[in-house]
């Protein structure tokens, strides 16, 4: 489907899929989000992916992030967010409609949403952890 490649890192020992996250009552969202963070501090072997009915997120490590994202495959659409939710971030982005260099980021301040794909691989340098999210198609292709 896609892949995450994260430099200077070696490649995690496992990934975990969570169902159904980030709908319904938001502070369940945002707990969620926290989960995720300490389950990052706590075991960097593992690396969870949240998959709810519209969205597939997760984190981004600091350094360059290559996501490869097929838009002919007809799997997600062209949407897509950047959100420091781990605190503020500088992050530089190319592959997305409105590409960003050296852009600060931060809660209350100003966010990466609403962006689009245009390339099928999409790569995020930052130098904190950002949680990248793409946008599913409604079905799956046939």
């Amino acid at each position: 489907m896609h892949k995450v490649l994260e430099q200077g890192l070696s490649a995690p020992r496992r990934d975990i899929i969570i169902l159904g996250t980030l709908a319904g009552r938001v502070d369940q969202g945002l707990g969620l989000l926290h989960e995720i963070l300490r389950e990052h501090d706590e075991h960097r072997d593992v690396r969870l992916w949240l998959v709810s009915e519209s969205n597939i997120s997760f984190l981004l490590q600091p350094g360059r992030n290559s996501i490869h994202v097929p838009l002919a495959a007809g799997y997600f659409t062209k949407n897509v967010g950047i959100i420091p939710i781990n605190g503020p971030a500088v992050i530089t982005t190319s592959g997305l409609e409105w590409d960003v260099k050296d852009w600060k980021t931060k809660m209350g301040y100003q966010v990466s949403t609403s962006n689009h794909i245009v390339k099928d691989t999409v790569e995020v340098t930052t130098d904190e952890i950002v949680l990248f999210t793409v946008e599913r198609t409604a079905e799956l292709p046939r």
